[in-house]
């Protein structure tokens, strides 16, 4: 129980950590001391933190002392420039010649998302959430043996993290992305790489009208 109460602290310290910096009340560049005195953490448990959130690419150690906070989407303009170029390069990975389904990857992707439909909505975190759909995206893209659209995935949903957590949990929203996402599975599960792309596009340009309106009030410095 101790182990799991200090893994559930250290996750309400990320969280609130990403929050602070998507609302503005951290600065680009931060001193441990700070965030120890600021969030009542040891050093040992902060940079435990610190160390999960520079593995995703939105903070640096600085060469000299402290820690800086990496470029991100910073506006609901960059956030509809991410969706349009996804839906570019996505459809894209599927239709390349050298795309190959991998039942076996498809498969665990399916039973991720039927997971997530069917029990997962409705306790999983906006955290767990965002980390099992980029999983999604990112299994597709893999599949395409490319490794730049692989990358590029991997980098575009680091830029687009914070936004995502600010963004209000709509479960009945996710349900309906998990079917989208387990109709694109099926779709490459059978052979049909057409229609997954198409699947695919469609999916995208649905999230991006869906989802640009809500992050209207959300800033990143």
């Amino acid at each position: 129980p101790a182990d799991g109460e200090a893994m559930e602290d250290e996750s309400e310290t990320y969280l609130a950590i990403a929050m602070d910096r998507l609302g503005q009340a951290l600065p680009d560049v931060v001193s441990e001391n700070e965030l120890i005195r600021r969030y009542h953490l040891s050093r040992a448990r902060l940079r435990h933190i610190l160390a999960r959130i520079a593995a995703e690419g939105w903070i640096e150690r600085r060469a000299g002392r402290g820690w800086a906070f990496q470029p991100l989407i910073d506006s609901l303009e960059a956030y509809r420039e991410n969706y349009r170029f996804r839906q570019i390069m996505e459809p894209a990975s599927i239709r390349a010649p050298e795309f190959q389904p991998d039942p076996v990857r498809l498969g665990a992707l399916r039973d991720q998302q039927s997971f997530v439909l069917n029990q997962g909505y409705r306790h999983l975190s906006q955290v767990e959430l965002f980390e099992i759909n980029a999983a999604f995206h990112e299994g597709i893209a893999a599949m395409s043996g490319n490794r730049f659209f692989v990358q590029t995935l991997a980098r575009l949903n680091q830029l687009r993290r914070l936004m995502e957590y600010g963004r209000p949990l709509d479960r009945d929203r996710v349900q309906r992305v998990c079917q989208e996402h387990l109709g694109i599975n099926e779709a490459l599960l059978a052979g049909d790489k057409a229609g997954g792309a198409e699947r695919l596009e469609a999916h995208l340009t649905d999230a991006a009208l869906e989802k640009a309106p809500t992050m209207s009030g959300i800033r990143i410095p």
